[in-house]
């Protein structure tokens, strides 16, 4: 979907081997732990207009929540809650806008095989 608007975006995975094998077809996914701030520094959070987070993992959501808030209060982040609790939870870490955990399609592209376990930002 970022693709077809022309939105430039980056793509961060927990997997070495899928990361691996998506750059290898010329995408621009990363290896890494988004919920380090210097990481989401290298990555160019300071210059994005927006985060999106899908990790399956409420917690691992809530981690890069709070560390991209930290750096960048004014960032919108959309990131996916596992229920209406969870929600509740993103939204006082700062979450902008969140997706229910049901729908994949509606926190990332339809065509990303990295949308469970992603984290992208376009600028």
């Amino acid at each position: 979907m970022l693709e077809a608007h022309r939105i430039r975006f980056i793509a961060v995975d927990v997997d070495p081997n899928l990361t691996a094998r998506e750059r290898k077809a010329g995408k621009p996914v990363y290896y890494g732990d988004a919920s380090r701030e210097d990481f989401l520094r290298r990555c160019g959070l300071e210059t994005a207009r927006a985060l999106v987070i899908t990790l399956d993992k409420p917690s691992a959501n809530e981690q890069v929540v709070a560390a991209a808030r930290r750096l960048r209060p004014d960032v919108t982040i959309i990131a996916r809650a596992r229920d209406a609790v969870h929600a509740r939870t993103l939204y006082q870490l700062g979450v902008t806008t969140r997706c229910r955990r049901r729908s994949k399609r509606a926190c990332s592209s339809p065509r990303r095989r990295w949308s469970t376990s992603a984290c992208r930002w376009g600028w």
